[in-house]
Formats: C-alpha cells, structure tokens, sequence
C-alpha cells in the first residue's frame, strides 16, 4: 500500500505540472484504498477511511471525478473488518450510517448493496475482546442484518446469512438463549429464501450442531443422525437462490472434506 501510495503522489504532482493523462479519479482512489485494506499493518484502516476523506475534499472543491462511491466505502470497511482494532464493528457501522446519510442528501450512487451490509457483518464476525466488545459488536450484527433484510432495495446471500451465523457464534455465549433462537430462525429464513450454501451449513454446524437434526429434512434419517450429510444431500429448493459459482463442483468437494 505504502508503494500504492508513493505511485498516487507521483500522479498527482505529474498532473499539477500539467500532465492531464494522469489525473488521479475515483477508480484511482479506490485502488489504494483496496491496498490498503488488503495490508494487515496497524493504522491501515485508518489510512484507507483518510483517503476516503480525501476523496470527499476534493469532490467539495470542485473535483467531480473522485466522489466516492458504494466500492470506496466498501473497501474502508472491509479495512476495518481486518483490523484488529476493538472497535472495528462500530467504525463499520458508523461508515454504513455515513452513506445512509449521505443516500439521504440525495447521492444515489452510495446507495450500501449486499456487500457492504456484508462487510459490517464480517466486522462484527471478527471481533473479539472483553465481553462488553463483543456486546456492542453482537447488538450492531444484529442490526445491520435487520436493516439489511427490510431494505426494498436489497436481499441477504448466502454469504450474508452465513456471516451473520458466525457473528452469532463468536459473539454470543453457548448460554445465551439468544444464540439459539437467532441460528434457528436465521437458518429457517435462509432455506425459504433459497440460500442455503456449504458456507451457510458450515455456520449452522460450528453455531448449534444440536439443532442440526431438527432443521435437516427427515428424509436424510440416520445421515444426519450420524453426520454424513453433504451438499449434494441439501433439497434444491433450498439452494435455488445460491449464485452458480458457489455452487460449483471444487466448493462442493471441499464441503465434503468437512462433513459433520
């Protein structure tokens, strides 16, 4: 990133020397933006959610072509999930109610997607610390997930559902009658809506393994009883909302590697 960020600089004063080829834009921003949140140093989210601020000066000042959209704040959040920075699930929350606000003032372009809901959920997902951390990272998963699913714009993936599950796992106590009842519930709405994938089986496993049988179809009989049950055993109803691509062979087989 630190390499990323020299090559803008250079970009920048070739452009104030009247170089108009060069000229840093948005996709420009986002690409270091993206380094930066692919670098596991310390400070690197905050040196992604500064470039977004940046990106937001320069728009004022007239600057047209690097007003932020829905990837740069993507991005600054997905920095943050990687973090390990206690307070990574409130900085992604607080980025998601940045562009509610800013959807609000009338930027449409920052309308948050699947991906963005899902990049504070993953914030939450990997939070740990003392137990009022992972508190308020729980109380945020689930009002992300509960935003998520009564946006008209926007429905959960098998990776939102997947995510939310494990956020649910790390996050509350095995005691907590609240890790129960939200697997169970989570899990029942995403085999409605078709989203069940290896990823979100994986979660239902780690998150309640005792409640596996009773959310299994009785048909399966002593496979799930056993843990036997792959992919291939899951009904396509189940599954029919699932993108190809995660439905592929290679993601199948791995599943099966990890039976339960």
């Amino acid at each position: 990133a630190a390499k990323a960020e020299a090559i803008l600089q250079k970009m920048i004063s070739a452009y104030q020397a009247g170089d108009e080829t060069l000229k840093p834009d948005v996709t420009t921003y986002n690409s270091l933006i993206t380094a930066w949140s692919k670098t596991p140093s310390a400070g690197a989210a905050s040196a992604a959610e500064e470039l977004l601020d940046r990106m937001f000066q320069l728009y004022d000042d007239g600057d047209k072509e690097c007003l932020p959209d829905r990837q740069s704040f993507t991005s600054v959040i997905n920095a943050w999930a990687k973090s390990r920075d206690p307070s990574k699930a409130k900085n992604a929350q607080r980025l998601l109610r940045r562009m509610n606000a800013l959807l609000e003032a009338g930027y449409e372009n920052l309308r948050p997607n699947v991906y963005v809901y899902g990049a504070v959920l993953n914030a939450c997902a990997f939070t740990y610390g003392r137990k009022g951390v992972k508190e308020e990272a729980f109380t945020i998963a689930i009002e992300t997930f509960q935003e998520l699913n009564k946006s008209p714009y926007v429905s959960s993936n098998d990776v939102t559902y997947a995510t939310f599950m494990r956020a649910v796992t790390t996050l509350a106590e095995k005691d907590d009658p609240r890790r129960d009842r939200l697997i169970e519930h989570v899990f029942r709405q995403c085999r409605k809506d078709g989203q069940v994938s290896a990823a979100v089986l994986k979660q239902l496993t780690m998150g309640a393994p005792h409640l596996f049988i009773s959310l299994m179809p009785s048909t399966l009989g002593k496979k799930a009883v056993y843990g036997m049950v792959s992919l291939e055993d899951v009904p396509r109803e189940w599954m029919r909302n699932v993108r190809q691509g995660r439905r592929s062979r290679s993601s199948e087989q791995q599943f099966k590697r990890n039976t339960f």
